[in-house]
């Protein structure tokens, strides 16, 4: 699977046309179906070992953090509350904290130095375990240039429905 970030970009890049085209396709199939090849298909590659050599999503996506998991973090850290939000946190969202680097600064050597207090959107990405797939689609493809395995599971679902673009030259 790629592990080059800068190429898997440009190869998302390339296919978003024909990614969004696949999107309205997929919007037709049965949505437990769905939900059940996204979940079979990221299994075959979302491994601990895999995500530890790429660590893109932490260099390049702002996850929002909850009062809770700030809470957390102080005490697993060993600072205040106000050190914390002076040191890391650029401003409040009606959805969370906002760091202020876009590269997480809890990733150290490709590992997550919060990993047992990690927020939940880390926890969760990249996200292809959730019920009703269909209605995700967008950050499915959104998310296909960050991680190589959203990237290789929208091309194996296409294999997996037989899918060609018709707008393909």
């Amino acid at each position: 699977m790629l592990k080059n970030i800068e190429k898997l970009k440009k190869m998302a890049f390339a296919k978003g046309d024909e990614n969004y085209r696949f999107m309205n396709y997929l919007k037709g199939i049965n949505p437990s179906k769905l939900d059940s090849l996204f979940v079979e298909l990221s299994e075959k590659y979302l491994t601990e070992d895999f995500c530890l050599s790429c660590a893109n999503c932490c260099r390049s996506l702002d996850p929002r953090f909850s009062k809770g998991e700030i809470r957390s973090l102080v005490n697993e850290l060993e600072i205040s509350m106000s050190e914390f939000m002076n040191k890391y946190v650029d401003l409040e969202k009606s959805d969370g904290y906002i760091l202020k680097t876009n590269s997480c600064p809890f990733l150290h050597e490709n590992k997550c130095q919060i990993y047992t207090n990690r927020p939940h959107p880390c926890r969760s990405y990249p996200h292809l375990d959730k019920k009703i797939m269909a209605h995700r689609l967008i950050e499915v493809i959104d998310n296909s240039s960050v991680c190589p395995v959203v990237y290789q599971v929208l091309e194996d679902l296409k294999e997996e429905f037989n899918w060609k673009d018709e707008n393909e030259t």
